[in-house]
């Protein structure tokens, strides 16, 4: 409020951007004290929302970028040299790069999880703090080595535990080429080869009943209304109303400008639905995103021909032939049957009702938001319309373990002799250990003990095929 009692809104961009929708510049000698109180008031409650940054579309252009290069004002410094108007900041990014930049506001030195973060640093000992979905980013940036049973130095190096971003203000950078089974090029993997900054993807009603995705084509989206609500959470578009997609994830024909060559999009945004308390410890329930239809077909938009891919797609098992494992795909009756019987190694008493677990997740066969919400907190098994896919068994960021596995694939025991680290019980079977001490793999496993598994807990690929390998007394395979 100005001396002449006049309200003036800043946006929250000429600070970090990561908060309010606006801040109120208030003189405090302009008006009186309770005046000022009820001010005060209103900025508190208006905080309780303060994460919504994005809000299902593009956020306030100054919270990403500056015009001016400077923030609060302070000049801002970028890692390397860079500046606003040179490779490879050259789109007055508050960061040296874009991923640089949405970690800004995502990654965090909490030692717990906290809210949207999904990078924090990997602490010896401990590892990283974070337990999105999708995984911390932070196991990136550690390596592991052992000494193997048969007395063999075995590695597990970090930039095999996930997507390898460039976001060097904070220490990530890619090491990969290409995307395994696709052409996209590493050297440009960011926040940003699969988010949209700007949030043009939406979900509306087409013809006022079905609901249906836009693509950020004018003519296209001309009448479908604004994007009004987050499409994360389960809110639904209504008649002139839309949300945005899951995660602002980009859809047909989307490639960052940043990006040279043809990589773009060819599958729309999955519909999924995630509960508010998604970055938690799971020791006492599993968080479930409810991921509905399209999620593995849109992974394909960079690993588009990895189910051909002979390290990724195939695998023997005992006493068969090679087999592709398969991807959005129905579970069969008898895969419905495993995973709703098995508890752990040896235990398959298990029952429907309270059989998931986020450690093997699954599609539920619908776009119903009503439905993927409700699914949130229900801790039901696969059905008939249930789908296996590429998050079945991977994190989307990294995890813990090689591959973005949300389970360790490599070793035929994920527990042994009570333990799965070099200071419990599988302090003498490195197989299973892998360097790791028992905080670690807690925190690989979200803050999960080993006693909620089996004394000597094999491959969790035996909640769907343990008819196969436990009860034949065969390991799962340990290639994904």
């Amino acid at each position: 409020m100005t001396g002449n009692g006049k309200r003036v809104l800043l946006p929250a961009g000429e600070g970090h951007g990561c908060g309010m929708a606006f801040r109120l510049r208030l003189d405090i000698k302009a008006v009186k004290p309770l005046y000022a109180a009820f001010f005060f008031l209103a900025l508190l409650f208006m905080s309780v929302n303060s994460w919504a940054f994005h809000d299902g579309g593009v956020g306030l252009c100054e919270g990403c970028h500056t015009m001016h290069n400077s923030s609060d004002n302070q000049p801002i410094t970028f890692v390397g040299g860079a500046t606003q108007f040179n490779a490879p900041n050259s789109y007055l990014l508050k960061g040296s790069d874009s991923s640089s930049t949405c970690l800004n506001c995502h990654n965090t030195t909490n030692p717990y999880p906290t809210d949207i973060n999904v990078s924090s640093p990997y602490v010896s000992g401990i590892g990283p703090s974070q337990m999105t979905p999708g995984g911390d980013f932070g196991w990136l940036k550690h390596n592991y080595s052992w000494i193997a049973s048969n007395a063999t130095t075995m590695y597990s190096y970090g930039y095999n535990h996930g997507h390898n971003i460039e976001a060097a203000d904070y220490g990530y950078s890619s090491v990969s080429t290409t995307a395994p089974g696709g052409t996209y090029p590493g050297q440009y993997l960011g926040c940003t080869s699969c988010h949209d900054p700007h949030g043009r993807y939406r979900e509306y009603l087409s013809g006022g009943t079905t609901l249906a995705i836009a693509a950020p084509d004018l003519s296209l989206n001309k009448g479908l209304g604004p994007i009004v609500n987050s499409g994360s959470y389960g809110a639904a578009p209504q008649t002139g109303a839309a949300v945005g997609v899951y995660r602002l994830l980009g859809g047909v024909g989307y490639q960052p400008v940043s990006v040279p060559g043809s990589y773009a999009f060819a599958n729309p945004p999955p519909y999924a639905v995630a509960p508010l308390d998604f970055n938690r410890a799971e020791s006492a329930s599993s968080t479930r995103v409810a991921y509905g239809q399209g999620m593995g077909n849109w992974c394909e938009n960079c690993h588009t021909n990895v189910q051909n891919d002979y390290k990724h797609g195939y695998y023997i098992p005992p006493g068969g032939s090679i087999q592709q494992h398969p991807m959005e795909d129905y579970f069969t009756s008898l895969q419905i049957n495993n995973y709703n019987a098995y508890v752990k190694t040896g235990v398959y008493s298990g029952a429907t009702a309270t059989a998931f677990t986020s450690l093997v997740s699954f599609e539920l066969g619908t776009n119903n938001l009503a439905t993927l919400s409700q699914a949130t907190s229900s801790t039901a098994g696969p059905d008939a319309n249930s789908e296996v896919f590429c998050l079945t068994c991977h994190r989307a960021h990294a995890s813990g373990w090689d591959y973005a596995g949300r389970w360790n694939f490599i070793p035929d025991y994920i527990v042994y002799n009570s333990g799965w680290g070099i200071d419990d019980g599988a302090q003498s079977y490195p197989d299973t250990n892998e360097g790791r001490t028992s905080t670690e793999a807690s925190h690989a496993y979200y803050g999960r003990t080993p006693s909620m598994f089996a004394t000597n807990q094999q491959s969790l690929c035996n909640k769907c095929h343990y008819n196969w390998f436990e009860q034949r007394g065969y390991f799962a395979p340990s290639n994904p």
